[in-house]
């Protein structure tokens, strides 16, 4: 009888895949309080500047998914899933075609190995019941085009360079960003995120935001409990980022050495990092009728921007400003629900060398990457360095596609 709804499941998920359109944000059927809402973004992700790496980019973007999409059933123990996918004309096909293609092949493995593999969740392991909606970016564009641009005009500054003080030793040093990373700020599918709890229904209390270079090592019911350890005043959970000191954070320490920790224990000086949102929008929408000043207010961001007079490139610094301007609104995710796997292997063999920034001295880079615990959700980052480190690994990786079937996270040939 299961191996019937198994098939049942797979020939329903390819007939209406081609067919599925997109739903207006207010539209969207509310599946039910049993069901995760997870929100990943697939888009054209055209932004690199040379053409003739164009297709590399976009290849690149449809393993990502294939591997997120299988690690998230593989590892299923039957939590109902809400896929909420941003997703635009060029992307649509290819998106619905892999899922379709990744939940077979599960279902498949599943089935031959009698449900016993190298997953966390083997026998437990129980196909979901899904609902899969897909959202248009255009509709974004065209219907919050003025909330995106200002998001743009904060956030996405023109190349510059601040002279900034170390604050013990007095110091200066030099904080830089570049061209390329506006023309990457400037892609509006980056700042859906900070309207969603405005233009989705009110039955929508919960979100996960979600990257899609990630792979599940357990079911994702586990990182949603989070929400229950949240505060009643925390209304964002995110993990750091394993970057090395940076120009934000050394700022940051040097101006308040006292401030709010970020991370875990030592080292306590870095960013948020957005591969994994806990949104909970019902706080969200509580705090916005109640205040002069909504959570994701874009002047109120400016006003931290110019406060601590750093550069700034991106959507993931205003988790990082929230954090440290308002107590008690970021819950700090244990950082294996975001372990960004390839960060040591890109930068560690590089730069061994002490730093020197305020609040970390002589600091190395294996000094921010420290996380304890077993990988719950990996962060593929950095996986275009490993073409120079193992190009013939690569090359075998695109004929036999084994990112999807790899389990051992130390295994350079699986991402």
């Amino acid at each position: 009888m299961y191996v019937l709804y198994c098939i049942c499941l797979i020939i329903t998920l390819v007939s209406y895949s081609s067919q599925l359109d997109y739903v207006q944000p207010d539209q969207i059927e509310y599946p039910g309080d049993g069901y995760i809402t997870l929100f990943p973004v697939f888009v054209n992700l055209n932004f690199t500047l040379s053409k003739d790496s164009v297709q590399i980019n976009q290849q690149r973007f449809v393993i990502y998914l294939r591997r997120m999409v299988y690690s998230l059933f593989s590892e299923s123990t039957g939590t109902p899933l809400h896929l909420l996918f941003l997703t635009d004309d060029q992307s649509k096909d290819i998106l619905m075609k892999t899922l379709d293609q990744e939940i077979g092949r599960v279902i498949t493995r599943k089935l031959l190995t009698g449900y016993v593999d190298e997953s966390e969740a083997q026998k437990r392991w129980k196909l979901p019941k899904m609902k899969v909606d897909l959202l248009s970016l255009d509709f974004f564009i065209k219907n919050y085009k003025d909330e995106i641009e200002s998001y743009m005009e904060v956030l996405c500054q023109n190349g510059s360079v601040i002279i900034a003080e170390d604050f013990v030793t007095k110091q200066a040093f030099q904080m830089s960003w570049g061209q390329n990373l506006r023309l990457k700020c400037e892609k509006e599918y980056k700042w859906v995120p900070f309207i969603l709890h405005d233009v989705l229904p009110s039955k929508f209390k919960r979100i996960i935001l979600l990257d899609v270079d990630l792979r599940f090592r357990s079911d994702v019911s586990n990182l949603y409990d989070y929400f229950n350890l949240m505060s009643p005043t925390e209304k964002v959970g995110i993990a750091k980022d394993w970057g090395s000191m940076v120009y934000e954070t050394a700022w940051y320490r040097g101006r308040t050495p006292r401030g709010l920790q970020v991370g875990e224990p030592y080292p306590s000086t870095q960013n948020m990092n957005s591969g994994v949102v806990l949104l909970d929008l019902e706080k969200i929408r509580k705090m916005n009728s109640s205040s002069q000043s909504s959570f994701f207010n874009v002047e109120k961001i400016r006003s931290y921007i110019k406060e601590f007079n750093i550069p700034t490139w991106g959507d993931q610094i205003i988790y990082t400003l929230i954090r440290w301007k308002e107590k008690n609104q970021v819950y700090v995710l244990p950082c294996v629900y975001n372990y960004q796997t390839l960060v040591p292997k890109y930068q560690i063999e590089e730069d061994d060398e002490p730093h020197k920034f305020p609040d970390c001295r002589d600091c190395k880079l294996a000094d921010f990457m420290f996380c304890s615990g077993k990988p719950q959700i990996e962060h593929i980052v950095h996986d275009r360095e490993l073409i120079g480190y193992y190009p013939l690994l690569y090359s075998y990786n695109n004929i036999f596609k084994l990112n999807t079937w790899c389990d051992d996270s130390q295994w350079t040939h699986c991402f």
